[in-house]
């Protein structure tokens, strides 16, 4: 049956007694089984419903934990041992919905949800959740910090290896981010400090790179006013500031004087330049040292470009002499000692036109001032001028040739005085293998062509004529004695057939001439043939006076056509005084 009590009257049992509630087997001093939710051990009061806990070996007067209903909430409360005194709630719990606080089975925190977060790195062992907005607040006092640490130790540096802090009020009103102790990143009410604690315009970085990274798209920096903003330091007088416009939609980059890097909104460049004035890529130099050596050459290089990855190894530099409208192009390396090519178009087939906007061929040179040509005054005017160092025997000119080198012409000066020169055309004979001088126009006006294929036999003897037929005059007859000149440039008259044989197809001048005697009976013809096929002739009467028998010849000749002198008769009769056969190539 219950046992009811009055409220007043107690009652006591010996130690070591056990109660049973809906069990007569009790496994504790207070055993109470229910099989219905809604049955149980119920404590019920008029106002607050307490169970009392006590640790009577503790030595704390606050030894006494009590579990508390009170007006619908739910505490856990310390007392002193009146219970009466001295209270002081830990936990305080209202009427709040379901799960708002859950410990699951893995010992994980969850607020508002029974779902877990996300179990990467751990982020799942406290978990908040609302089905709207969901948040946190850590509130300190005025002057002093709220702070989050990120620990992977007990002790040392390792307790906070990262942390997020509030510094409030007096402490600067800020918030931290720090890694290892060291503040990393300072944002306060109006700046962001990067490595400073104190940074002194909206953006600062107290490093020599601000890097930054927005996952696929990079990193940016937007400037939402309404005119623009900077990036750098104004209180270096705006060295080194980077301006944005939002105007003029263009980015500027001022050096102490001036503006160093301009970007319009159309994507020009100018460096050294505030206006790239419609140019992609305009620079604007203020070099004025004349250009005489390689010192000066490279400090007033406007543009150096380098190929290569060791830096100065080979470079062109691009820069202006010093002198109004003139500028240089150099190729050669870091001390500009080198002497590198520069190579125009060296790959494809793409002409180079100087003075013109259409090369038709590789090298078009065009002069577009006119001048007119003065054969006696100094024609100034020219397309295009070669110097060399003034040194006799220096020359000055330009080589022909093909890509594989199977010939060569060379055409240009030869200084043979300090104030003077020849003009000479030189080719190398691959036959004959070494170069020879083909043409000299001296300076005096002369023009000499040694290697013209040229011939003159003279004699003195007077041959007289043994037998009939007709005979070539030769070394075996005419020639065999008293020859008073013989002169054979290039070897092409052969004395001994007396043929002189063509070398090249051209225009030739031939010349023969004899004196004729004691002739007295039958013919006597003197020809001048073209291989064997008599182009002129002449006959000599029957006298015995000298007669003189003279042929002149001009013709065209193939390579190898040979040209020779001869006489025929039917009597053995008559004398020949002093041949001559003589002949040259004209062109």
């Amino acid at each position: 049956m219950p046992l009811v009590l009055d409220g007043t009257t107690g009652f006591n049992l010996p130690a070591g007694s056990e109660i049973g509630v809906g069990t007569d087997t009790p496994a504790g001093n207070l055993n109470v089984i229910s099989t219905a939710h809604n049955n149980g051990s119920i404590f019920d009061s008029a106002g607050t419903t307490q169970l009392w806990l006590r640790d009577t070996d503790a030595t704390s007067n606050q030894r006494n934990w009590g579990i508390q209903v009170s007006g619908g909430d739910f505490n856990i409360i310390r007392a002193n041992d009146d219970r009466a005194s001295g209270f002081v709630t830990p936990i305080y719990m209202q009427q709040a919905p379901s799960n708002s606080l859950v410990i699951n089975s893995s010992g994980n925190v969850l607020l508002g949800t029974t779902v877990e977060g996300r179990a990467a790195e751990g982020a799942d062992r406290f978990t908040i959740a609302d089905a709207t907005h969901s948040g946190m607040t850590i509130r300190s006092g005025t002057g002093s910090y709220g702070s989050i640490n990120f620990s992977d130790s007990e002790g040392g540096t390792g307790e906070y290896a990262g942390s997020i802090f509030f510094a409030h009020g007096g402490l600067g009103d800020k918030l931290v981010l720090a890694t290892a102790g060291i503040d990393r990143v300072t944002i306060s009410s109006n700046s962001v400090g990067i490595g400073t604690q104190s940074p002194a315009s909206p953006l600062g970085a107290n490093y020599s790179s601000l890097d930054l990274n927005s996952g696929v798209w990079g990193g940016t920096v937007n400037f939402s006013g309404n005119s623009g903003g900077y990036i750098g330091n104004r209180h270096s007088g705006n060295t080194g500031l980077g301006y944005y416009s939002a105007v003029a939609h263009s980015f500027a980059v001022n050096g102490s004087t001036a503006a160093s890097l301009t970007i319009t909104s159309d994507g020009d460049v100018g460096i050294g330049a505030t206006n790239p004035g419609g140019s992609r890529l305009y620079l604007q130099d203020t070099h004025t040292t004349a250009v005489t050596n390689a010192t000066q050459l490279i400090a007033n290089t406007t543009l150096t470009i380098n190929g290569n990855s060791s830096q100065g190894s080979d470079v062109i530099r691009m820069g202006p002499m010093g002198t109004a409208g003139r500028y240089f192009i150099d190729v050669s390396n870091s001390a500009g000692s080198a002497a590198y090519d520069l190579l125009l178009n060296p790959i494809g087939s793409g002409n180079v036109g100087i003075g013109t906007t259409s090369a038709g061929q590789t090298l078009v040179v065009q002069n577009n001032t006119s001048s007119s040509y003065g054969a006696t005054g100094y024609n100034g005017n020219a397309t295009l001028t070669l110097k060399t160092p003034n040194a006799v025997t220096n020359y000055s000119g330009i080589r022909y040739t093909n890509t594989s080198g199977n010939y060569e012409w060379y055409a240009g000066s030869n200084q043979v005085g300090s104030n003077s020169a020849d003009f000479v055309f030189q080719g190398y004979d691959r036959g004959a293998g070494g170069y020879k001088e083909m043409m000299r126009i001296e300076d005096s006006g002369y023009v000499t062509t040694p290697q013209i294929p040229a011939f003159s036999y003279l004699g003195s003897k007077s041959h007289s004529i043994t037998t009939t037929g007709t005979q070539t005059m030769s070394s075996s007859n005419v020639w065999s004695a008293s020859v008073n000149h013989a002169f054979n440039n290039g070897s092409h008259f052969n004395a001994s057939n007396g043929r002189f044989t063509a070398p090249i197809a051209g225009k030739y001048y031939f010349q023969f001439q004899c004196m004729a005697s004691n002739f007295g009976s039958g013919y006597l013809w003197f020809y001048m043939n073209i291989n064997s096929t008599t182009k002129s002739y002449m006959q000599m009467n029957q006298q015995t006076n000298r007669v003189p028998m003279v042929h002149h010849m001009y013709c065209d000749l193939s390579a190898n056509d040979y040209v020779t002198c001869q006489w025929t008769n039917n009597y053995v009769s008559g004398q020949i005084h002093y041949p001559g056969f003589s002949g040259h190539l004209i062109g």
